[in-house]
């Protein structure tokens, strides 16, 4: 069974870096099956699936707005990129907020939700700052009443080695 040239392209080349000169000198076709998983590094070299870190990340989060507020969000997406890490949570309005705003006022909602981002959200920090082993230097966020979302970014530096 031969490979599409675009996969044996990108394994070849893979391969070639690990295995040069097995390739190159024996003219023998490896076939492979090929599993990719996704993994984030922490400072401490231990590696981590990132589907854990996403589970881990998303039941701590979650048991904040339960145990805080008496909340269930409807779900977390996250996107880690190099050094940022972007959350959408879905089902953030509490039953409070949705009062205020089914009862024409939406001002009044969103100080609420203004007050309630300000305790909560030092407390996801230190969530992401734990699973992932990094220090947030920075966190933004907002959230739209109307469409029940909040999204947020936090902007990490890596925690120094211990020597």
């Amino acid at each position: 069974m031969e490979l599409p040239k675009s996969v044996t392209q990108k394994v070849f080349l893979k391969l070639k870096v690990r295995h040069k000169e097995s390739i190159v000198s024996s003219g023998i076709l490896l076939h492979f099956d090929i599993s990719v998983d996704f993994y984030a590094v922490n400072m401490n070299n231990k590696v981590i699936r990132f589907k854990q870190i996403e589970s881990l990340l998303s039941r701590k989060i979650k048991d904040v707005y339960r145990d805080r507020l008496e909340h269930k969000l409807d779900s977390l997406s996250y996107r880690l990129f190099d050094r940022t890490l972007v959350i959408t949570l879905e089902g953030i309005i509490t039953s409070p907020e949705k009062l205020l705003q089914e009862n024409d006022r939406l001002d009044l909602a969103k100080q609420v939700r203004e007050a309630i981002d300000r305790i909560i959200h030092p407390q996801i920090q230190d969530i992401i700052e734990e699973v992932l082993d990094v220090k947030v230097v920075d966190y933004l966020s907002d959230t739209t009443i109307d469409n029940d979302i909040t999204g947020a970014i936090a902007i990490f530096e890596f925690k120094p080695k211990d020597i």
